[in-house]
């Protein structure tokens, strides 16, 4: 299992792994057999799969630390609402305790309720940040799969959650790009090269 916060450069192969890249991942002379490699910026191989490989999955577009880092923020929330729900348990009982006359209670009471007012507006923060957090994953991606020299069946394709699975094996370059979401695995030449 390999996790990079930046760019994953092998020059042989990837074989059987587990590979999950925030930047790209390139194999320019060799090639990913097995396993599965994740990759925001996409992949560039010379060959996907191989003959008679097990299945082969290459995934773009993804933002591999995004999951991490929403269970992150929605573990804060679960704790906040738990932290909410004691102060509101505490407010009813104050309330029931308290005396109309009592400073101290009505002191109290305003306490509890302006805190409650804060732990609510972090959570809603959190819920924001989660949602800028999915819209930025999935802005600064890079949709495409370069396969240099031949693709294999049995290799999956993965762009964002659609996915294509190659049946007969293409022994010419090709590149994946998502169009009309669906992914599509074209020849690689004139009027259809990769970005840069």
């Amino acid at each position: 299992m390999v996790r990079s916060g930046g760019d994953i450069t092998v020059t042989n192969e990837i074989a059987q792994a587990d590979i999950k890249a925030y930047g790209k991942v390139v194999v320019p002379t060799g090639r990913i057999s097995g396993g599965t490699t994740v990759s925001r910026l996409g992949i560039q191989v010379a060959e996907a799969g191989a003959s008679g490989s097990t299945a082969t999955l290459l995934v773009v577009g993804i933002d591999f630390t995004v999951d991490q880092r929403v269970a992150e923020r929605e573990a804060k929330i679960s704790k906040m609402e738990e932290a909410q729900d004691k102060i509101q348990e505490a407010l009813t009982r104050a309330a029931a305790a308290s005396n109309s006359s009592s400073d101290s209670g009505e002191t109290l009471m305003l306490q509890l309720a302006a805190k409650s007012k804060q732990i609510g507006e972090a959570i809603i923060g959190q819920h924001m940040a989660i949602k800028a957090d999915l819209v930025k994953s999935s802005q600064a991606s890079y949709e495409e799969v370069i396969m240099l020299w031949e693709v294999w069946s049995g290799t999956t394709i993965q762009i964002g959650i659609e996915k294509t699975h190659v049946r007969n094996s293409i022994e010419k370059p090709r590149v994946a790009k998502l169009i009309n979401k669906k992914v599509q695995i074209l020849p690689l030449g004139e009027g259809n090269m990769p970005k840069d």
